[in-house]
């Protein structure tokens, strides 16, 4: 994994975690509710780092080809001279 997304799944598993030396039982419900917190927000930490490698990927591919246009342009008009 990214070390962004290993960030984001640690800052969640903090605010989730239970306060220091806490002593409790959980409800099924409790457990089910945080079940359900803890996967939507892996899911959506999860979905926003594979925006951010697509985003990156793509602008790195755009930008090769803008480079190429610029050199096929210059090729084209040394060519009319």
């Amino acid at each position: 994994m990214h070390d962004k997304l290993n960030a984001e799944i640690d800052k969640i598993v903090m605010e989730m975690q239970p306060p220091q030396n806490s002593i409790g039982m959980l409800s099924t419900e409790d457990v089910v509710r945080l079940v359900r917190q803890a996967a939507t927000k892996g899911a959506m930490a999860g979905w926003v780092a594979g925006e951010r490698t697509a985003r990156s990927y793509w602008g790195r591919e755009i930008e090769a080809l803008r480079e190429r246009i610029k050199q096929l342009e210059m090729d084209q008009i040394a060519g009319t001279r």
